[in-house]
């Protein structure tokens, strides 16, 4: 599968989004909540969608370097 170069660098970009909306919903509600379920759930799902993010972000990057190695 060969993706663009714009296709790899949304991946990049969707990567970094995602990264910085959690850590900072993480940051905001941490110190209001104490393990409780709204916390918990949160976390859960947030681990979820950075994990997914990341893997996103590696093909990104991957697809960028791909892309640098055959203009060469």
């Amino acid at each position: 599968m060969v993706l663009s170069r714009r296709a790899a660098w949304f991946l990049v970009g969707l990567a970094v989004w995602n990264l910085y909306v959690w850590v900072t919903f993480v940051r905001n509600v941490y110190p209001d909540h104490h393990l409780d379920g709204f916390y918990v759930v949160h976390v859960v799902v947030g681990a979820v969608s950075v994990g997914l993010a990341a893997v996103a972000g590696a093909l990104g990057v991957k697809a960028l370097r791909a892309y640098r190695a055959t203009r060469r």
